[in-house]
């Protein structure tokens, strides 16, 4: 099992994920829309590094596992904002390392340029586990989730 950045070669399994993260939400979600995720993801991929972060895990060839994060400076001030845009491992293999080697390559990519770090348990799939795993890397709770979906 390899945590490594993705490569336009991923790109076909990364958007399998990202339909079945969102098929499994507990929530109303919205029809993925694969050819503008295949555009988003090449602009992310092609980016990684200060800006994007997009690591997935790897076994033999099979991803199993994705992590994206954005870096954006705060609308207000020249502060940046390390944001968690998704974490999913497939079913299979929760319960064991995996999300945790996907948010410590996250953790360490915060560090890249001084910045504030957002994550969310907020998809429905495991919060209580994706919060056991947060806590653990020393992020604490800020506040509650709240929304509404008009779909």
């Amino acid at each position: 099992m390899a945590v490594r950045d993705a490569n336009r070669d991923d790109i076909p399994q990364i958007v399998t994920m990202i339909e079945d993260f969102y098929a499994e939400a507990n929530f109303k979600t919205p029809e993925v829309n694969r050819d503008k995720t295949r555009y988003v993801l090449q602009a992310l991929i092609d980016h990684i590094g200060v800006r994007t972060h997009v690591k997935v895990i790897d076994m033999s060839g099979h991803l199993v596992g994705l992590t994206i994060g954005e870096r954006v400076g705060d609308l207000f001030s020249d502060a940046e904002k390390a944001l968690e845009v998704m974490l999913y491992v497939h079913p299979s293999f929760r319960g064991g390392i995996s999300a945790g080697k996907l948010m410590l390559s996250f953790a360490a990519w915060t560090k890249l340029t001084p910045s504030t770090v957002r994550v969310e348990a907020s998809h429905g799939v495991t919060d209580e586990q994706a919060q056991k795993v947060f806590a653990k890397l020393g992020w604490e709770p800020r506040g509650t989730l709240h929304g509404s979906e008009p779909y």
